[in-house]
């Protein structure tokens, strides 16, 4: 069931399901990351076996967050496109710059790393980090809107296009509260299953 509210404390409610499910998903990823990244490209692939007319968003993994590197090393020995998430500022969607296995990264804002160069590209599968989730495969995030704004604009545009959530199973969150610009997501993969 989705537990939809729209009222003033929203953000306080979320925030404090983000301290939570940060020290969740810090204890989940000690005990799974090993079989996380041993079975990413396995379960990525009973979604979507990836070919050379792929274009895959990515994110560089931070505080915890399921590694993507096992999926960015088969794309760059199939000579299949990766792309990594630039925020151009607040309140805005996300663009794709293109990542090629000899151009390095440089820091950028929230922590994160881009491509010192690259094409600006529209993805067709984008893979999401998260904090939580719900069975509905709904996420929460880190409270910047920016993947949730990304994915409503493409559809938007009617660019055809899957979003996968990764996480760990013990980032399942029924109590997960969802807001009227929350995007469920096309999948979420977990070390025990596919939702």
């Amino acid at each position: 069931m989705n537990n939809y509210i729209n009222s003033d404390n929203i953000d306080l409610q979320k925030h404090a399901l983000r301290i939570d499910y940060k020290s969740k998903r810090y204890n989940a990823h000690q005990n799974n990351h090993k079989i996380f990244k041993k079975n990413i490209l396995n379960q990525l692939f009973n979604i979507k076996k990836l070919n050379k007319n792929d274009k895959i968003a990515l994110y560089l993994p931070i505080q915890n967050e399921c590694d993507t590197m096992p999926i960015v090393d088969y794309c760059w020995q199939n000579d299949i496109v990766v792309v990594l998430p630039e925020i151009i500022r607040d309140n805005y969607p996300l663009q794709f710059i293109e990542w090629q296995k000899d151009v390095m990264l440089v820091d950028h804002n929230f922590k994160t790393k881009i491509p010192a160069s690259g094409n600006v590209i529209i993805p067709n599968i984008i893979i999401v980090p998260l904090l939580a989730f719900n069975e509905n495969r709904y996420r929460l995030g880190y409270g910047g809107g920016f993947y949730d704004r990304t994915i409503s604009m493409l559809k938007l545009s009617h660019h055809n296009f899957i979003t996968i959530g990764l996480a760990y199973q013990g980032q399942l969150c029924n109590e997960l509260i969802i807001d009227i610009y929350d995007e469920a997501l096309d999948y979420i993969i977990t070390e025990k299953k596919i939702y």
